[in-house]
């Protein structure tokens, strides 16, 4: 017997039917001219496959026509750029299509992909549903039993003269680049690139950048084209649609050598990739920056943990998101001083309960760990803290030790840390996305562990004065104290 099916994960077959009929389902319903939610079972689709099967690619159709089935509705109901959603379905159908030979898939996967990658009319999502009914995907399959193949380094060609080496950087309006990349739709960005050759070779006179992999309609970014002897040049980049954050475009530097006899492809070191994606309308509803900071914060998720469950990162982006705009509100409520930690949890409970991410999904006072667990969204707790003195966002590696161990006896290695700093203030506020970052706790007997636990520290800040009553109060600056300089050099606020 060569080959055993399992199933994925460990999961029983009873899953892979229940999955099967869950997306029949759905895609009946989109195929009447319904819209439904696809991207969940997407995920649950693609979980652990590898790119090109056949499972992997009905999970890339399904996210496309998520997108597609939305683009009538956002017109019939006037929204801004409607046609975002088009872009966005074709993109991605486009992007799944490039995976491998689509000779390989079902005849229905492939009719799916090839309306989608057009989408013309408003009839083309109901016909690209109807076609991925047709589809067929095999149960995961193992060959533990096959011998294994050698592997063997690809040894580079004597004959072939060395390509020369470009050292690049990005930066995204002077700005270091993040990863992934956080912009807003239809609005133009300074992509600046640095470039350095060791050696320039004779004869180049310029080096041209190109970034591939992503059309032109989603995302438009013009090429870089730096002289001899300067090492930094500046682009736009634009993004036309609406790019998920759970499927970044990705793009890839291609650099050549130009000059007048010569036209030579480099070896690209350092940023040899961008991700993008665009905030989401819904997230973080008029805080850019705390919304640029969560895809950050995402996207240093993605890095350390890769296979974090699908449902714990969404979890997780649902509770820090709202705990970030309960946040973004403590300045405009007189309730939140001098409570207790008790209060203050039903206060946040009252405020995630009207979330419609979380509803009454979230739960108080459960038993774990040892312990008993303030806030928990299935498997994600936010452990809560009400402090009476100055906690620095920087130092907040003290306080982790709880959410950390609740997480571990949840098998969850991300967590949330919510601290109210109710002490009291000499210095104005500054936004809410000061207020947040990971923080990864020492392990016992673990010190590189294979999957690190990760707290998200929020700090919520509240006793402030009134704004008036910062009028005659010094402001001091870096290096001084509050009674240290001629009164000349101190600055008020008027």
């Amino acid at each position: 017997m060569r080959e055993i099916r399992l199933s994925e994960q460990g999961r029983s077959l009873g899953w892979l039917f229940r999955l099967r009929r869950d997306i029949d389902d759905r895609l009946a319903a989109v195929a009447r001219g319904g819209i439904v939610e696809l991207n969940e079972l997407a995920d649950e689709l693609t979980e652990g496959r590898e790119a090109g099967t056949a499972a992997w690619a009905t999970g890339g159709a399904m996210r496309a026509l998520d997108r597609a089935q939305r683009w009538e509705h956002a017109i019939a109901h006037a929204e801004q750029e409607p046609d975002r959603f088009r872009a966005s379905a074709r993109y991605l159908a486009e992007q799944t299509m490039a995976t491998a030979p689509i000779d390989a898939w079902s005849p229905g996967l492939r009719d799916a992909l090839r309306i989608l990658s057009a989408l013309e009319s408003f009839d083309d999502p109901p016909r690209a549903a109807a076609a991925l009914r047709r589809t067929a995907f095999s149960s995961p399959v193992t060959t533990l039993f096959d011998r294994p193949e050698r592997w063997t380094p690809r040894l580079e060609d004597p004959t072939e003269a060395p390509r020369p080496v470009v050292h690049l950087r990005f930066d995204l309006d002077e700005r270091a680049v993040a990863w992934p990349l956080a912009v807003e739709s239809n609005r133009a960005y300074r992509l600046g690139a640095t470039a350095r050759v060791d050696p320039w070779p004779l004869g180049a006179d310029r080096i041209e950048i190109v970034l591939e992999g992503v059309p032109s309609a989603v995302l438009s970014v013009s090429p870089i084209v730096i002289p001899n002897g300067t090492a930094r040049a500046e682009t736009y980049m634009v993004s036309h649609a609406e790019i998920g954050i759970d499927h970044p475009a990705e793009l890839t530097a291609v650099a050549r050598l130009v000059g007048p006899e010569m036209d030579e492809p480099a070896r690209v070191v350092g940023h040899r990739q961008l991700r993008v994606t665009t905030l989401d309308p819904g997230l973080a509803t008029g805080q850019p920056f705390v919304a640029q900071k969560i895809v950050e914060m995402l996207g240093e998720l993605s890095g350390r943990i890769p296979t974090l469950p699908t449902q714990d990162r969404k979890d997780f982006v649902a509770l820090l998101d709202a705990t970030l705009a309960f946040a973004s509100l403590a300045l405009e409520r007189d309730d939140l001083e001098g409570i207790n930690e008790r209060t203050f949890q039903q206060k946040l409970k009252q405020a995630f309960v009207q979330d419609p991410r979380i509803g009454r999904d979230i739960q108080e006072g459960s038993r774990l760990g040892g312990g008993v667990v303030d806030l928990v969204l299935r498997r994600v707790n936010d452990e809560l803290k009400v402090v009476h003195q100055a906690v620095d966002i920087a130092n907040a590696e003290r306080l982790v030790g709880q959410p950390t161990q609740y997480g571990s006896a949840a098998d969850s290695p991300v967590s949330i840390l919510t601290v109210l700093d109710d002490s009291q203030k000499n210095e104005a506020p500054g936004i809410p996305a000061n207020y947040v970052k990971w923080v990864y706790p020492r392990l016992h007997g673990a010190a590189q562990p294979t999957v690190p636990s990760m707290v998200a520290v929020v700090i919520i800040r509240v006793g402030y004065r009134l704004p008036s009553d910062w009028t005659n109060t010094p402001t001091v600056t870096a290096g001084q104290t509050a009674d240290s300089g001629d009164a000349s050099d101190r600055r008020f606020e008027a």
